[in-house]
């Protein structure tokens, strides 16, 4: 039974390592919806609410009054963040 010696293990962790970074970004690009739960940090007036989601901060629009500290969902469909939205609390 041969044994690995220090520069194989290296090598071994090495291409883990890649593999590892290859895989998280075919997932971080891969179309799916994402889903937050949010909370509403700020009221900004014509209908955009500062949102906290998904490890950040972010001006959306909602159609009706929703007050500061509201937990909501927010959604980004296909993983496409340019339609990022909050999903209807109604």
């Amino acid at each position: 039974m041969a044994t690995l010696n220090k520069q194989d293990i290296d090598a071994l962790r090495e291409l883990a390592a890649q593999i590892r970074r290859g895989c998280q970004q075919l997932i971080n690009r891969a179309s799916y919806d994402r889903t937050s739960i949010g909370q509403v940090t700020a009221v900004n007036g014509g209908g955009l609410y500062t949102v906290a989601a998904f490890g950040g901060k972010y001006t959306l629009p909602y159609k009706t009054y929703i007050p500061v500290g509201t937990v909501v969902r927010v959604k980004v469909p296909q993983n496409n963040w340019k339609d990022i939205y909050i999903e209807s609390t109604e």
